[in-house]
């Protein structure tokens, strides 16, 4: 699918919009950030049409139409405009030469009487089927359905995806989610439930131990969805908690992102769950699980024809057309100018200036590049570099690459994916589990593991008791500090105890930061560690992962030459080569780690001095530089 049609599509299931507002990008062109120039490109590759036989063109409709734009109106503004008189007492003030000479003996309530008059478009069918149950509960009950739903299935969800936050975990979560609801339901009453839940755990027995396909299956035809509907309703049905199944999909697709327990992720499962809550739900509310097929509802759009009689007459006034002339148009002539405003819409008028926005966009950075390439060079080439500078293609990075090729034409800079093309999963010293260190879309097959020297063995030991012990001791003062007795007793105790750390924190932080470095390396004492990159046996895979332990020689000398020969490093090396890298922070990205790239540019650097890779012609010394971007 093209991309501007995906952009529409993406729009219409997310209910969001495809393109900045009509609004911003008439600013943006008014500041000379969209030119005109712009514009008539964008439609020149746009197809033409000839209207009224070759009296009008549908490019030249739409250049009128998108300069200086037809006005944004509605509803609600247009009634109060027209009564007040606002427009009607004159024409626009931004209209072309050649367009106000035409309206010069036209006035603007003429011109509206024949706009309002000639043009009366119908709404079409304001009533349809309901698409959901819950359109159909709000049209008959006035009551929103997805509500009472989600009460329930925010609730179950969000402790069967909880990550070591709550305190008690929810039961039988490592049989599944639809697994663990039926025992939930199957063991405890929840009395708190609403009474639109009546006999949920009845329904939740009678589906047995169903898988969740054939649970679903067995719902759809409860609802009454014909097999040819499963597609649309089962996706609204999805998108109606946004967030919720994407992060059960995301789960599922890839279970290690969940950083703490590894649980069954099934969207399927989730989807079971949701349809059953709005089965029981629907007996309840409507008596029947197919009643709301047939229940009629009203379209959701208001229909308004001053809104598109308004879009007539501000076309007429960018054209310059005269209230006679149009109403001189044979009644074909006119229906075809309507039709063609009317596929101009609003969205269409979005697409077309944001093409011009992009256009403006390539000019105005490829330009004065090949400018600043035509010029001179500052100094004299030389086969013998200063450095050669091998950066992350981040945009944090971009900016230094340039300012340093631009103060010094010596060294020479070169752009490499994020990752350095060494993904690999990896597993700090303390972290429970590893992370993947790549793109998205990469699956990592090898695994970097930070583990402590021979000699430090001890020392390791100790700190992974004394961090256990550190966890639980300050979990539970968090589950505490919530209770009413523990709550009042940790309040008053460690409350008056926090106050001389908190005081020297502000009077003396260097002698604070100090102190605390010294408490760590008493209490938590902390190993000498390396990185395992080399792998001696291939066939060797991790007992739990199925990730390779790390890389062979061959693995390491693939790497770097995969990576340097597309750069074209293959000779005349300069003396110094730096592999720049950055780190990242984040609160609530899943996939941060992907945008730290020191651990894979240091791996990438192991690779070059443990590989021997036979590309190098000349003595280079090898320098790792990490930054925090």
């Amino acid at each position: 699918m093209p991309f501007e049609e995906a952009v529409i599509k993406a729009a219409q299931i997310f209910a969001a919009e495809p393109y900045l507002s009509e609004q911003t990008y008439q600013e943006h062109r008014k500041h000379g950030r969209i030119l005109d120039r712009d514009i008539d490109e964008v439609l020149a590759r746009e197809p033409d049409v000839a209207l009224w036989n070759g009296r009008l063109s549908r490019r030249e409709l739409r250049r009128a139409l998108l300069i200086p734009g037809v006005r944004r109106v509605n509803h609600g503004n247009l009634a109060w405009q027209i009564e007040e008189g606002f427009i009607l007492d004159h024409f626009r003030e931004d209209l072309a030469p050649t367009a106000k000479r035409a309206l010069a003996s036209d006035h603007p309530q003429r011109l509206w009487q024949v706009c309002t008059s000639r043009y009366q478009p119908s709404a079409g069918a304001e009533t349809k089927r309901a698409m959901r149950p819950a359109q159909a509960v709000m049209a008959k009950h006035d009551s929103d359905l997805d509500d009472e739903v989600h009460l329930v299935l925010v609730r179950l969800v969000s402790s069967y995806l909880d990550q070591g936050l709550a305190y008690w975990p929810m039961p039988s979560r490592e049989q599944g989610l639809l697994a663990a609801t039926r025992a939930l339901f199957a063991a405890t009453q929840l009395s708190d439930l609403p009474c639109t839940f009546s006999g949920l755990s009845d329904e939740f027995s009678r589906q047995s131990e169903a898988d969740a396909e054939s649970t679903v299956l067995q719902l759809l035809d409860q609802l009454g969805v014909a097999s040819a509907d499963w597609e649309k309703f089962l996706t609204s049905e999805l998108l109606a908690l946004p967030g919720w199944s994407g992060m059960i999909h995301c789960l599922e697709v890839d279970p290690l992102l969940a950083p703490h327990e590894r649980l069954s992720f099934s969207l399927m499962e989730f989807l079971a769950v949701r349809l059953t809550l709005t089965v029981v739900a629907l007996r309840n509310i409507m008596g029947s699980t197919t009643a709301w097929k047939h229940q009629p509802i009203q379209s959701s759009r208001h229909f308004d024809p001053l809104t598109h009689q308004a879009r007539l007459f501000d076309a007429c006034q960018l054209l310059g057309y005269h209230s006679d002339f149009l109403a001189s148009l044979a009644e074909e002539e006119f229906q075809e100018l309507c039709s063609e405003l009317e596929a101009f819409h609003e969205w269409e008028r979005r697409r077309l200036l944001h093409l011009a926005y992009e256009l403006r966009h390539e000019r105005q950075i490829l330009i004065p590049l090949a400018r600043h390439r035509a010029m001179p060079a500052v100094v004299e080439k030389t086969d013998r570099l200063q450095a050669q500078v091998i950066f992350c293609i981040d945009e944090r990075e971009e900016s230094i690459r340039r300012a340093l090729e631009e103060i010094e034409p010596l060294i020479e800079t070169y752009g490499a994916a994020g990752f350095f093309g060494c993904a690999v999963d990896y597993q700090g010293l303390d972290d429970p589990s590893g992370v993947s260190l790549c793109p998205v879309v990469v699956k990592p097959a090898h695994q970097v593991a930070e583990v402590p020297l021979e000699s430090d063995q001890g020392r390791s030991s100790i700190r992974k008791i004394l961090r256990r012990v550190a966890s639980r001791l300050s979990r539970n003062a968090g589950i505490g500090s919530r209770t009413l007795v523990r709550g009042t007793i940790s309040t008053a105790c460690l409350g008056f105890f926090s106050l001389f750390p908190m005081a020297l924190r502000i009077l003396a932080p260097l002698s604070y930061e100090r102190w605390m470095a010294k408490l760590k390396d008493l209490f938590l004492p902390e190993p000498r560690t390396e990185l395992q990159f080399m792998r001696n046996d291939d066939e060797s895979r991790h007992a739990t992962t199925g990730l390779l332990a790390g890389f062979s020689l061959s693995e390491m000398a693939d790497r770097v030459a995969n990576m340097l020969h597309p750069m074209g490093m293959t000779m005349g090396h300069a003396r110094f080569i730096v592999v720049m890298g950055h780190g990242s922070s984040s609160l609530n990205n899943p996939f941060v780690s992907a945008y730290c790239c020191c651990a894979k540019e240091e791996s990438f650097c192991r690779k070059i001095l443990g590989s021997s890779v036979p590309i190098m012609t000349r003595a280079v010394t090898t320098w790792i530089i990490s930054t925090s971007i």
